[in-house]
C-alpha cells in the first residue's frame, strides 16, 4: 500500500486526477516498457480516435511516441541501472488529446534543460522551421521541435522541485478536430 500513496502523492503535486478514457502508467519507464505501453497506446488511439482522418491520427501518435520515447531514453541515458518511476498519461476530453508526462531530473541537468525549453518556447515559426531543418540535417533529435511545430496543439512544462528531487512535467493539449 505504500507505493499506492506514493503515487496519489505524486499524483496531487502534479494534479493528475484519474478520469474515463484516459491510460496512465505510473513506473519505472525504460525502452523495453516504452515499446509495450507505445503499442497499448496504438490501439487507444485506435478506439478513441475511430473516423478520423489517418494523418490526424498519425501526427496525435508521433508525438505522444516522441514524449514518451524522450523520457525513457533520459532514464537509461541519465539514471540507469536505478531507472526512477515516471508518469504517463494520454486522455481523450472534449474533442482534445491530453498528454501528460512527469519524469525525475538529475540536479545537473535542470539548468540546462531549462533554457533548452525556455529557448522553444521563444522561438517564432520561422525560427521553429530552420531549427528544424537544422536539427534534420545535423541528426539532431527531432521530438520536442516537431511537438511545438504541431498545429492546434500547445505545449506546457514545469519543473518541481520536492524533498531534493527535480521533476519534469509536460503537457501537450492537441485539438483533434483541427490537428
Amino acid at each position: 500500500m505504500a507505493t499506492l500513496a506514493s503515487i496519489d502523492e505524486k499524483k496531487k503535486l502534479f494534479k493528475l486526477p484519474f478520469t474515463e478514457d484516459e491510460l496512465e502508467y505510473w513506473g519505472p519507464l525504460n525502452h523495453t516498457f516504452c515499446n509495450s505501453f507505445l503499442t497499448m497506446a496504438n490501439s487507444f488511439f485506435e478506439k478513441f480516435l475511430e473516423g478520423l482522418d489517418i494523418k490526424t491520427v498519425k501526427a496525435v501518435f508521433s508525438a505522444f511516441v516522441e514524449l514518451v520515447q524522450n523520457v525513457s531514453e533520459y532514464n537509461e541515458d541519465r539514471l540507469s541501472p536505478n531507472i526512477p518511476a515516471s508518469y504517463v498519461n494520454v486522455g481523450i476530453k472534449d474533442g482534445h488529446v491530453m498528454i501528460k508526462t512527469a519524469n525525475q531530473l538529475l540536479a545537473e541537468d535542470v539548468k540546462e534543460l531549462k533554457l533548452r525549453l525556455e529557448n522553444l518556447d521563444a522561438y517564432s515559426e520561422e525560427e521553429l522551421k530552420d531549427q528544424y531543418k537544422t536539427a534534420l540535417l545535423n541528426n539532431k533529435s527531432l521530438g520536442l521541435i516537431m511537438i511545438k511545430k504541431m498545429q492546434n496543439a500547445h505545449l506546457n512544462w514545469e519543473i518541481h522541485e520536492q524533498d531534493n528531487q527535480h521533476w519534469l512535467l509536460v503537457e501537450l493539449k492537441i485539438d483533434y478536430g483541427k490537428a
